[in-house]
């Protein structure tokens, strides 16, 4: 380098000890040299006192202007400034997504809350509506019971029951016929005493009814079974008879009382009439 060129450096670096800095919130400085202006690039800084120019990418000391463009096209230098840009579109583009899920879980609260309300006052408005409801249908349902309370008459509903209960009762008998049917009548062998004849002790009965038994033939055995069938069928008939007569009266009876209810009634109710 020239003698005039390094002397012409060394004054310039003693003119910007002695002066002031022109600009310190910039922290530019002017050039005695050529009176250039401070370099416009984001990673060019100056220092406040002295007017060093530093890069911020390398955080290294530049120690003349001029040298700045052979620094800022050093690939060390490009690489640190690609890395910070890098860095700072990732962080704006990290801001931006956490400012979307804020502004998004903002509005789902909103909106659940808007709809919570709105539920709220749609269960406030149908319990009131229910409330209405179910104390015009007590009154309704109070009315009706009154009514039906007015309507129903005691002996009546008295009447009803004995007569479902005597026909459970008959219901549940059993049928004596059946049962008759099906039984066997047993009867005590019994000597005939024949005129003019002692009676007969009691060995001389057992070979007595042996003989009678040994004597008896075929056709008189059936025409004692015919008998016996026959008089057991006419036990059975007439106690069926008699259950059916039994049943008749209490219908008649029934019959009767009801018919004195209903002209009861009608007199009761001819009496209520208004005229």
């Amino acid at each position: 380098m020239p003698a005039d060129a390094r002397s012409l450096l060394r004054a310039a670096a003693a003119q910007k000890r002695a002066a002031p800095s022109s600009s310190a919130g910039a922290g530019a400085s002017t050039s005695s040299s050529g009176g250039a202006t401070a370099i416009p690039d984001r990673f060019a800084s100056y220092h406040r006192k002295t007017g060093a120019l530093r890069c911020l990418a390398c955080d290294l000391t530049i120690k003349h202007e001029s040298l700045w463009a052979s620094h800022a096209a050093s690939k060390s230098h490009r690489a640190k400034a690609e890395e910070i840009k890098r860095a700072e579109v990732e962080e704006a583009e990290k801001k931006q997504r956490r400012a979307e899920e804020e502004e998004a879980a903002q509005r789902q609260r909103e909106a659940q809350a808007a709809s919570s309300s709105s539920a709220a006052a749609g269960k406030r408005k149908g319990e009131q509506f229910s409330s209405e409801d179910g104390g015009q249908g007590d009154q309704v349902a109070k009315k009706r019971a009154k009514i039906n309370e007015e309507q129903v008459d005691p002996e009546w509903e008295r009447f009803q029951r004995e007569v479902m209960s005597q026909a459970s009762e008959s219901d549940a008998q059993p049928d004596r016929g059946l049962y008759l049917a099906g039984a066997t009548i047993e009867v005590a062998p019994k000597l005939r005493q024949v005129p003019g004849r002692a009676p007969l002790e009691d060995g001389e009965e057992e070979i007595e009814e042996e003989a009678e038994k040994e004597e008896e033939t075929e056709e008189e055995k059936r025409a004692r079974l015919d008998r016996e069938e026959r008089e057991e069928i006419m036990a059975r008939f007439e106690e069926e008879q008699r259950i059916q007569d039994e049943a008749n009266e209490r219908v008649n009876a029934l019959k009767a009382r009801l018919e004195r209810m209903k002209a009861a009634r009608g007199a009761k109710k001819a009496k209520t009439k208004p005229t």
